[in-house]
């Protein structure tokens, strides 16, 4: 039985207007019938937090504006008289939640580009020696080598490129790592997998991705940063009951920033769903575990998920 506020009032407004109902932990997902749309996972509504989240057109907005849409009217006295005799009291304790996501197009790039890289298997080199990436998971990126940078390749959920990020392979180069792109708007990791096991693991970069999936494990995200994304909270929000491992780096900026990006998440997600994952001393970061031993990286790793 659902204990959030308002699940039950909602539900029935949704039933007697006929819209389709799946029921979640503290939201229910239906579809945007008042514009013909038929995906019926496109509407997330959190009765508790006054909060709808329109996937297909990238918006927020309150409960108000979403009854409003479903009967077709914009008067906020009719609006809240209707909400009132469905015993349904939105409070506006959770306003600062509505944030909203401007509607963007995303920039697809070139792949020509990509037909440029060196991607023979001595081309991977840097990865496989140094850093003790496997050669199938590093061949696995479509990255490669160009004029002595190791480019990885990032593609939205249709293929299409819409940026890249380099590593520079010059020991004393002044910049090491570049992105193109708007890392906005990346998604970098296997979302099936991540949707399948509901479970997913946070990163600040790439490296700590790709040990991650040398050891076997293949849920992963790259925040490409230390801040989470909207578009990661968007798609995080559609997997009903995820659990949402956050490895942030051991050192003074990760720690911080951890502790931020759970303020952050607290806000969509129960805080039994947020793990902060501790990266032991004198390590800094997964990938500084996996050059030292992948067992050593297994132990640490099953140890976090046991304890989340």
């Amino acid at each position: 039985m659902n204990n959030y506020s308002g699940i039950s009032e909602i539900q029935s407004i949704l039933e007697e207007n006929g819209y389709p109902i799946t029921m979640g932990n503290g939201y229910i997902s239906t579809a945007g019938l008042w514009r013909d749309g038929d995906n019926k996972t496109a509407i997330c509504i959190y009765p508790e937090k006054n909060l709808v989240i329109d996937f297909v057109m990238s918006e927020k907005y309150n409960i108000q504006t979403l009854v409003g849409k479903i009967l077709g009217i914009q008067e906020p006295e009719k609006i809240n008289e209707y909400l009132e005799n469905k015993n349904y009291n939105p409070t506006i304790k959770n306003q600062e939640l509505v944030e909203p996501i401007i509607k963007n197009e995303i920039k697809i790039l070139d792949k020509s580009f990509i037909n440029k890289l060196d991607k023979s298997d001595k081309a991977f080199d840097y990865w496989v020696n140094e850093r003790k990436i496997s050669l199938d998971v590093i061949k696995s990126t479509g990255g490669g080598v160009y004029k002595n940078k190791f480019y990885f390749p990032i593609n939205n959920q249709q293929n299409q490129l819409i940026g890249w990020q380099f590593r520079s392979l010059e020991k004393d180069a002044p910049k090491r790592y570049s992105i193109r792109g708007e890392k906005k708007n990346f998604l970098y990791g296997n979302l099936d997998e991540i949707m399948k096991l509901k479970e997913v693991n946070l990163h600040e970069g790439i490296p700590d991705k790709l040990s991650m999936e040398t050891i076997g494990i293949n849920n992963n995200l790259v925040q490409f940063g230390t801040e989470i994304s909207f578009s990661i909270i968007n798609f995080l929000l559609r997997i009903p009951d995820i659990k949402i491992y956050l490895w942030q780096n051991n050192d003074e900026a990760g720690v911080e920033s951890c502790e931020k990006n759970i303020r952050k998440l607290s806000k969509y997600f129960d805080y039994h769903q947020i793990i902060q994952c501790v990266i032991p001393d004198p390590y800094k970061d997964l990938n500084d575990v996996l050059k030292i031993s992948a067992e050593k990286l297994k132990t640490i790793v099953d140890r976090q998920q046991h304890l989340g």
